[in-house]
């Protein structure tokens, strides 16, 4: 029957296009079950004290790159020195706790290496390493630049052609903005229809010369994959996202920021006359 579960939820989660990581939470009930029963139901004979070593062996490989993997993050995207030095406490203990059981295989030492090491490790990771990486991130950020433009431009779309940073999800939950996905920023902009969108570099150096272009803010980010083992072992390198808006603004911030993006170039020599405060007022359809 558990096992049987198990293929309910994997299989049609594997072949499915959209794959988050708490849709899988359905089956930690059943593995937790699989994985008592053979800790404290089952005989241990050659062949469990065999695949308990080939365990306890793939878990002191992994854990022991676990700190090295940790620094492949930019800086600004890690924990400090505590919580680092308290991840390679946690592995060390882990790793004598799984020499251990490799030695004197017993359901008592693998439980202790396996619940206890890797539980504490996963424990340090979610508490220190993941608010870090995530405040870090702009996703909080930018839903927020997306709430304040909605105040004063409740008829503007918000729209997205590729997602790599993950804020879809943040700017519906803290913003209650939800996203269209459409890449032909093209036609947006010819339609003249009030929008925001969130632009890499050089497509804001394809946009910035039409007229009513705006760059609410750039931000900072790392792939939201950078935390998967291909993203730590490819070393993403960090790149800069753009929320734009094609309607001006009277809103607070944005125009704090014109009048000192004017100041600046008027310094530069490079000053246009200042543009005169924008009507709010949407236009019809």
């Amino acid at each position: 029957m558990l096992f049987a579960w198990i293929g309910l939820v994997l299989v049609p989660l594997s072949l499915s296009r959209g794959k988050l990581d708490y849709y899988l939470l359905p089956l930690f009930p059943a593995l937790s079950l699989l994985a008592a029963r053979a800790l404290c139901a089952i005989p241990w004979g050659r062949v469990e004290r065999t695949l308990t070593r080939i365990v306890l062996g793939m878990t002191i490989a992994g854990l022991s790159v676990a700190p090295w993997a940790a620094t492949l993050l930019p800086r600004e995207w890690r924990p400090g020195t505590p919580a680092v030095a308290l991840l390679g406490v946690v592995v060390t203990l882990t790793v004598v706790a799984a020499v251990a059981g490799i030695a004197r295989p017993s359901p008592a030492r693998t439980l202790l290496a396996l619940a206890g090491g890797l539980g504490g490790a996963v424990l340090v990771i979610v508490a220190f390493y993941v608010p870090a990486f995530e405040a870090a991130q702009p996703n909080r950020r930018i839903a927020s630049a997306v709430a304040r433009e909605q105040a004063y431009r409740p008829d503007a779309s918000f729209i997205l052609c590729s997602d790599p940073a993950r804020i879809e999800r943040d700017v519906l939950f803290h913003a209650r903005v939800a996203a269209r996905e459409q890449c032909d920023l093209w036609g947006l902009y010819a339609s003249r229809r009030p929008f925001l969108t969130i632009l890499a570099p050089n497509e804001r150096a394809a946009f910035e010369s039409l007229p009513g272009f705006r760059e609410v803010e750039t931000f900072g980010y790392l792939p939201a994959a950078t935390l998967t083992l291909g993203g730590l072992v490819g070393q993403a390198a960090p790149a800069t996202l753009i929320l734009a808006a094609n309607y001006p603004t009277t809103e607070p911030i944005a125009e704090t920021k014109r009048r000192r993006a004017y100041r600046q170039a008027q310094k530069a020599g490079e000053a246009a006359p200042p543009a005169p405060a924008a009507d709010p007022t949407p236009e019809p359809n």
